[in-house]
């Protein structure tokens, strides 16, 4: 799904309140680059049952269609974790200056 079309989703769904800073904060966690900022809606079901909101459309889930990332895929997303710190702490000494 795209980050414009989850969105949109989002504000069906009644959350039209989302500020800009929080849209890009959730995009930033949900969008994988590797699949050109595509969201992975499994992996938002998981990350919001983490936060004790279940999933409750297809109780009998098919786990057949479920995206899995390979090993390369999981380096990747890792590396690109360490770069947005790294970018985030060069962001933050430079406001301390």
């Amino acid at each position: 799904m795209s980050p414009i079309a989850f969105l949109e989703g989002v504000k069906e769904a009644g959350m039209d309140a989302l500020s800009e800073m929080e849209a890009t904060c959730l995009l930033r966690v949900l969008a994988k680059a590797e699949l050109d900022n595509a969201i992975i809606l499994n992996e938002f079901a998981m990350i919001m049952e983490n936060f004790g909101v279940m999933d409750t459309v297809g109780e009998e889930d098919d786990d057949d269609d479920d995206y899995v990332r390979s090993e390369d895929e999981e380096e990747q997303s890792k590396s690109k974790i360490e770069e947005h710190k790294k970018e985030d702490n060069k962001e933050e000494e430079k406001k301390d200056e």
